[in-house]
């Protein structure tokens, strides 16, 4: 609880920071605010969300073919619920400058479609803080979270295995990131660091980048969209974990009047969820996103 306590004042006090160095003298006096005016709860982002990164939060759902490295392959239904929320943005003296505070919570879950009764597997619940900046096609990101993991309880009561020797995988850490916006393309990188981790003993640092494409809205009114996320963590000697998605954005398709993404899917690389993240495993897939 003291650890909670500790990661949403150090998020406040870095907001309030933040909003009156870089806060302008602009003001909304309207429900519609741009991206260079003061705001409540506004809607987008400063700082985009990764089109691969497993753990991006998000309206999801994904059938997935799992291939374990030392076991049988399985369907898995992967769902996920969350979103990240700004709670305030507010300009700079220069035009072409943004900030905003936001929340970030989700849930991502995973269930064994080939068991008659769909067993729950894992569910990995994560929420935290986030403070981003834009300047010009630049962008940052500063991010404090804390993760925790569930296994299902048919995975314990079935299996000894997972039953003796389950572990409490919880852990907060706080990252930086940058993208930066060429033309159609955008390329990140950024890192995190484990200040508390209660699955290892030490204090793991991780390595992320990646590369996305997001194409023009054609005269049908949706884009082709691409990215691929690179993982490394020094606890798994900077072994890769590679994730690329890419499908259709069906941005203005159909009536839509939420945004909508139908993406195949890949990943090869160490667990993302649960305890088994030393475990490595490849899978295909196919998932739809919605946009709140």
């Amino acid at each position: 609880m003291k650890k909670t306590i500790l990661i949403f004042s150090l998020s406040l006090a870095m907001s309030i920071f933040s909003s009156l160095v870089f806060a302008g003298p602009n003001e909304c006096k309207t429900n519609q605010c741009d991206a260079h005016q003061f705001a409540l709860l506004p809607t987008g982002d400063v700082f985009q969300p990764f089109i691969a990164d497993p753990k991006e939060p998000s309206f999801s759902m994904s059938l997935q073919r799992y291939i374990p490295h030392d076991q049988p392959s399985t369907y898995v239904v992967q769902t996920g619920l969350g979103e990240t929320i700004g709670l305030i943005r507010w300009p700079s003296s220069h035009h072409d400058r943004t900030g905003q505070t936001s929340l970030m919570a989700g849930v991502f879950a995973q269930f064994d479609s080939g068991a008659p009764s769909r067993d729950l597997l894992n569910a990995d619940y994560i929420f935290g803080v986030t403070q981003d900046y834009r300047f010009g096609k630049n962008s940052i990101r500063g991010r404090i979270w804390h993760q925790s993991s569930h296994l299902g309880d048919e995975p314990i009561i079935k299996d000894a295995e997972i039953r003796n020797n389950r572990i409490n995988h919880s852990f907060s850490n706080v990252g930086l990131f940058y993208s930066r916006e060429i033309n159609l393309w955008r390329v990140y990188a950024g890192g995190t660091y484990d200040f508390t981790n209660k699955a290892e003993k030490s204090h793991p640092k991780r390595a992320q980048l990646g590369l996305e494409y997001q194409g023009r809205k054609a005269d049908w009114g949706g884009s082709f969209i691409f990215g691929v996320d690179i993982k490394g963590s020094s606890s798994r000697d900077w072994k890769r974990n590679i994730s690329i998605k890419s499908g259709l954005d069906l941005i203005d398709c159909f009536s839509l009047q939420r945004k909508l993404r139908i993406m195949l899917e890949f990943y090869h690389g160490d667990y993302p969820y649960s305890q088994y993240f030393e475990r490595e495993y490849r899978s295909f897939g196919i998932g739809i996103y919605v946009d709140l």
